[in-house]
C-alpha cells in the first residue's frame, strides 16, 4: 500500500510543550494500545529507526555498538514519526519479542539496514523489491510507504502513519538526506566493519 502526504496523520499539535516547543514525545492515550501494537519508530534527534513491539523496544544500531532491547515506554513514545503495522496477532507479537531478545546486544551494519533484517528474520515482513544491503535512511522510509510491507506470503500488511513534527514527507525526506550526506563516512565504516565481523566472529551479528 503506498502512503502519501494526505494519509500521514499529523500529531504534532499533541507533541508541543507549553513552551511552544517539541521534543516528539507523544502521550498516545487511547490511540494506541502498546502491549499489542507493532510499531517502526524514527527518533526526532537523527531519525535513528527502532521497533516496538508490544511492551518491549529494540534498537539496532551501527556495527560497533550492540543492539538494545529494553522495556517500552507505557504511555508515551518519542519519536518523529511512527509507522504502525496493523493487525499483527498477539502470539505474533510475543514470538517476535522471544527472536528480539534473542538478538540483544548482536551487531547490525546499520539500524536501518538491521531494522529490516530483523523484521524479514524474525517476524517475515519485508519491503518488496528492496536490498537491504544497499538500504540508506532515506530509501528506507520511501520503500516503506511507496511500496508497503508484505508478509511472508507476499500478502500486503496494513500501515498507519503519524508525524509528530509539523513537517512535509518532503521536508523529512530532505532532513534524512542531510544525514546521509553528513554521516556517509560513519555509514560507510559501519559497513565495512560488519563485513569484518563477518568474518571474525559471526556468532554476535544478528542472524
Amino acid at each position: 500500500m503506498k502512503i502519501d502526504q494526505d494519509a500521514i496523520i499529523n500529531v504534532s499539535q499533541e507533541v508541543t510543550k507549553s513552551d511552544g516547543s517539541n521534543d516528539g514525545i507523544w502521550f498516545f492515550g487511547d490511540k494506541l494500545e502498546i502491549g499489542n501494537e507493532l510499531i517502526i519508530g524514527f527518533s526526532p534527534t537523527n531519525y535513528h529507526c527502532f521497533i516496538i513491539c508490544g511492551d518491549q523496544e529494540f534498537h539496532p544500531r551501527f556495527s560497533i555498538n550492540p543492539c538494545k532491547y529494553q522495556p517500552s515506554r507505557v504511555d508515551n513514545v518519542r519519536a518523529a514519526l511512527l509507522i504502525r503495522i496493523k493487525n499483527i496477532s498477539k502470539e505474533d507479537i510475543l514470538n517476535f519479542q522471544l527472536y528480539l531478545s534473542a538478538m540483544k546486544d548482536k551487531r547490525t551494519p546499520t539500524c536501518h539496514q538491521g531494522l529490516l533484517k530483523v523484521l524479514k528474520r524474525g517476524i517475515g515482513l519485508k519491503i518488496p523489491n528492496q536490498s537491504i544491503f544497499w538500504t540508506t535512511p532515506k530509501s528506507f522510509l520511501k520503500g516503506i510507504l511507496g511500496k508497503g510491507l508484505v508478509d511472508k506470503n507476499n500478502n500486503e500488511v496494513f500501515l498507519e502513519v503519524y508525524n509528530t513534527r509539523n513537517k512535509s514527507l518532503k521536508e523529512i525526506y530532505f532532513d534524512l538526506s542531510i544525514i546521509r550526506w553528513k554521516y556517509a563516512w560513519v555509514f560507510s565504516l559501519s559497513n565495512i566493519y560488519f563485513q569484518i565481523l563477518k568474518i571474525i566472529k559471526p556468532q554476535i551479528l544478528v542472524r
